[in-house]
């Protein structure tokens, strides 16, 4: 079975909705294809670290820039790493991950109970941050020149795209089997290879099957940086505006989604608090008994006095664990009715974005 039979239909009709996408060029980065194309001649005959500086921003435009110069505020959480080192997750073979590009959700895209539970989760082989303030990301890049052709590109963004897949897998899996077998053959990462002629998009999906993960890529598009004589310079930029667009908020969506299942180890550690304070004041009580008859009163009387404060701080911790879980649960059932309307939402733009790619 092929590749493309593995990939879900939903994925693939999102694939093409993506790329039909047609926006306009980003304000910091607009040029003419006149333009264009003499920034490619010259770029195109340079070493790598041109054709990052010159041609990359043409195919993946800086979620940041655009955030902040383009006014686009659903990106103001994401974070942008240039050339970062993958330092915080495991390996599943090969060197540690050190992608041209790549873009994940910031701390700040978390509430303060999502982190506590992100936290309390994560280790080198459950990741969910990457770098030290990027997490989960969605979306990679790779450039490459000279002997290092696109290939090399390629494969690098397959170890990088892999790592990404399985933390989200991983991360699933923590919050149910059943979630995580549901993401079987869904796309949830892209990534973007080029060198100084020719682009190549991809998707990036897990097959689960009797609780064994393999890792996959689905051929999205190709294009040539001077195709059409510049015509197609904004097909990579649309394509990454529309990732950032519409298919960002579906991956945070699902990473919400399994943190909201996780255990919260805030309540965790006052449950424990509690459990120790019960055992010491059993302990206490079993060592009165034992001691001498004649000191008893007095000691049943300090007794009584620690047992009625200890269980004045039980009452006020109990009712502190009641007040958290009705704030969590009442959180759960906002996020929940956001989600739906989100996926509703969602699901409103794939089948118009369908029906104009249809129409095309």
């Amino acid at each position: 079975m092929t590749t493309k039979h593995l990939v879900t239909a939903e994925s693939k009709v999102m694939c093409q909705a993506l790329l039909a996408q047609d926006e306009t060029a980003p304000a910091y980065n607009s040029c003419s294809e006149e333009v264009y194309i003499r920034i490619f001649q010259r770029a195109s005959k340079c070493n790598e670290e041109r054709v990052r500086r010159d041609l990359t921003p043409h195919i993946v435009p800086s979620a940041e820039l655009l955030y902040v110069l383009d006014h686009e505020t659903t990106l103001e959480n994401v974070r942008e790493e240039m050339s970062g080192d993958w330092t915080k997750c495991s390996l599943l073979g090969g060197t540690q991950p050190r992608p041209d590009y790549a873009y994940g959700p910031s701390s700040a895209t978390f509430s303060e109970e999502e982190r506590a539970k992100l936290e309390n989760y994560t280790n080198t082989n459950k990741p969910t941050k990457f770098t030290e303030s990027m997490y989960f990301p969605f979306l990679l890049c790779e450039a490459k020149c000279g002997k290092k052709n696109i290939n090399d590109a390629d494969r690098q963004n397959v170890h990088s795209a892999s790592i990404a897949v399985n933390a989200i897998v991983q991360l699933c899996r923590a919050a149910g089997e059943d979630s995580a077998e549901s993401l079987s053959g869904h796309i949830l990462v892209f990534s973007i290879s080029h060198d100084n002629e020719r682009v190549k998009i991809y998707g990036h999906f897990p097959i689960i099957r009797d609780g064994r993960t393999t890792f996959h890529r689905y051929y999205v598009h190709d294009y040539s940086l001077d195709g059409h004589y510049g015509r197609d310079r904004n097909t990579g930029s649309n394509f990454t505006r529309a990732v950032y667009r519409d298919f960002y908020p579906l991956h945070l969506q699902r990473i919400q989604q399994a943190v909201a299942r996780l255990p919260d180890p805030r309540i965790t550690s006052i449950v424990s608090d509690l459990s120790v304070g019960e055992a010491e004041t059993q302990a206490s009580e079993q060592s009165s008994q034992d001691m001498d008859s004649s000191a008893r009163p007095p000691l049943r009387r300090v007794k009584s006095r620690g047992s009625q404060g200890e269980l004045t701080l039980m009452k006020q911790q109990m009712a502190k664990i009641e007040q958290m879980y009705k704030a969590q649960l009442e959180q759960q059932q906002k996020q929940m009715e956001q989600q739906r309307e989100e996926s509703q939402k969602q699901i409103v733009l794939l089948e118009r974005l369908l029906a104009q790619t249809q129409s095309r």
